[in-house]
């Protein structure tokens, strides 16, 4: 994969804590500071099996994370009751 320090740059950027590389390109990752990073965890993969638990790991802690009205999930913040959101341009669409 190429680009990798404008992609980990990119992910640090958006504070994603947590990212999951090609083995082979564990060595591009010393073009990236090292005060970047020492603020992220690496995850190394040589098959796409090995992705799944990662994922699901990360998920999980996503999900843990998300605040919760009466112990259920919230709606997001611009869905209705009826079951339509706003898109960008602020007609509703059904879901």
């Amino acid at each position: 994969v190429g680009g990798i320090k404008e992609k980990v740059l990119a992910a640090a950027r958006a504070a994603v804590r947590t990212v999951i590389l090609p083995a082979d390109n564990e060595n591009d990752l010393m073009d990236v500071p090292e005060n970047v990073r020492d603020n992220l965890e690496f995850h190394f993969v040589k098959r796409m099996d090995e992705l799944v638990p990662l994922v699901l790991k990360a998920e999980s802690r996503r999900r843990k994370a998300v605040p919760t009205l009466n112990g259920r999930a919230s709606r997001s913040s611009n869905a209705s009751k009826t079951g339509k959101e706003k898109n960008l341009s602020g007609k509703s669409k059904r879901r």
